[in-house]
């Protein structure tokens, strides 16, 4: 039986450095990780001013530079309906945030690859068949 490990990296108001998702990938492969993925965030509907509340409360000196980092990935918005690009961002920083993991993925994770999902659990039109 095999493992599988799902990282998900969020874009925080907390500079962790550039180096940092690196690292973590790194850490995940080194810990029998067999791939990656990534999106970037988006805050649809209500999560946006829910979110910006949450900011505001806890980091009032950061707010407004992690609101704009989050608009730029999404065209001015924080959320993104339009399929694909919702996920990876377009801009400046969707391009750095792209090129990073790209650069950490081949480094790390050469040869592997996430296994094939199993849909002999899934219904015709959603959820799974837990019991």
């Amino acid at each position: 039986m095999s493992t599988v490990v799902h990282i998900v990296m969020h874009a925080t108001p907390i500079s962790i450095g550039a180096s940092a998702p690196v690292s973590i990938l790194k850490r995940a492969a080194d810990n029998g990780a067999p791939g990656c993925a990534y999106e970037v965030v988006r805050l649809n509907g209500s999560i946006g001013a829910i979110f910006k509340n949450w900011l505001v409360k806890n980091y009032p000196d950061k707010t407004y530079k992690v609101w704009k980092q989050i608009e730029s990935l999404h065209g001015g918005k924080v959320n993104d309906t339009m399929w694909g690009r919702r996920l990876t961002g377009e801009g400046n920083y969707a391009a750095i945030i792209a090129w990073l993991f790209q650069a950490s993925k081949e480094k790390y994770f050469e040869g592997r690859q996430l296994p094939i999902l199993n849909r002999n659990k899934l219904r015709r039109g959603g959820n799974l068949t837990l019991f």
